[in-house]
Formats: C-alpha cells, sequence, structure tokens
C-alpha cells in the first residue's frame, strides 16, 4: 500500500510540473524542424559556415547512405565555437548524432558549455541517428564567442579505417527559451 502511495505521488508530481517554465518537460526532445530568428543552426555535414565555427576533434563532412551529412568526432572532444550576442536567456540545445558500434558497448557523451558541464546521455548500441536535448542555462554563456564542447566515453576502430571514431553528428540547434 505504501508503495501505491508513492507511485500515485510521484505521478502526481510529474503531471503538475509539466509543462512549467523551469521544466524541460514543454519542450520536445525531438529536434524543432521550423527555424526561428534568434536560431543558432549548424547542419554539420552540409553548411560550409558550419565548419569554420568547428574547433578541435572533428572528421572531414561525410554522407552516408541515405544521403544524410555528418562529421565524426575523432578524439575524446569536439568543439565548437558559437557567437551569442544576447545569452540573457537560457538556450534548448538539440543535437543529431549517431555513436561509432564498438561491440555492443553504448556510447555516453556529454555536454559542457564554455567548460561547464551542461549534460549527459547514453546512446543506444545501434547506429540510429537521433536528437539529444538539453537546456543550457544563461548563467554560463557570454556575449560573443562561446565554446561548446562534446565529450565521449569511447572511441573504436572500423576495418580499413585508420581513424578512432566516436559520435557522428548531422545537427546543432540552439534556441533562445
Amino acid at each position: 500500500m505504501r508503495t501505491l502511495g508513492y507511485i500515485l505521488l510521484l505521478s502526481l508530481t510529474v503531471i503538475l510540473n509539466a509543462g512549467s517554465a523551469d521544466n524541460p518537460a514543454d519542450v520536445s526532445p525531438t529536434m524543432p524542424t521550423n527555424r526561428l530568428p534568434n536560431d543558432l543552426f549548424l547542419d554539420i555535414g552540409t553548411d560550409p559556415t558550419a565548419h569554420r565555427r568547428m574547433g578541435s576533434g572533428w572528421g572531414p563532412a561525410e554522407c552516408d547512405w541515405i544521403d544524410r551529412t555528418y562529421s565524426w568526432i575523432t578524439g575524446m572532444e569536439a568543439d565548437i565555437w558559437l557567437l551569442i550576442n544576447d545569452p540573457q536567456r537560457d538556450q534548448d540545445c538539440w543535437i543529431t548524432a549517431s555513436p561509432f558500434p564498438v561491440y555492443r558497448r553504448q556510447q555516453n557523451f556529454g555536454l559542457f558549455a564554455n567548460n561547464r558541464f551542461v549534460a549527459e546521455w547514453t546512446c543506444p548500441t545501434n547506429r540510429a541517428f537521433q536528437d539529444y536535448h538539453a537546456i543550457i542555462p544563461a548563467a554560463w554563456l557570454v556575449t560573443g564567442t562561446n565554446r561548446l564542447t562534446l565529450r565521449v566515453g569511447h572511441l573504436g576502430r572500423a576495418p580499413n579505417d585508420p581513424r578512432e571514431l566516436a559520435l557522428s553528428v548531422d545537427k546543432i540547434l540552439l534556441r533562445p527559451r
């Protein structure tokens, strides 16, 4: 009976908190397809301006069998440099990525904003691209150039490829809340 009461209380808490401004439950975990004027959107494999914003840790742009373009993270971390003019609001951040499969081992990766930990995810063991979402607090951003860092848990090597690979990244979107 005590367990049932706890479950009911937990369910009520989730229902009451869903959709509040401080709860990420009101934001879809799927990357929005519409673009707003204040969005910072990087199509990693397609947009040539994206590569000018990419720091260390990235491989060249590649294309898969369904014409999805992406770049691999080829080290334990990779940087993206973004110019934010008005960091007064928290930023929703979506990353579309796919792990390099290493013996059915799950890849994990974390997002850091200006060296501050934001979020960590564990990828499924399949190679499907998936959207990952986090909220970057405005207090962690500065007016001007900001560094986003993706740090991975492990690297793998494909047969006939000398590179060590971790995570293929297709798109990144930052949107003020």
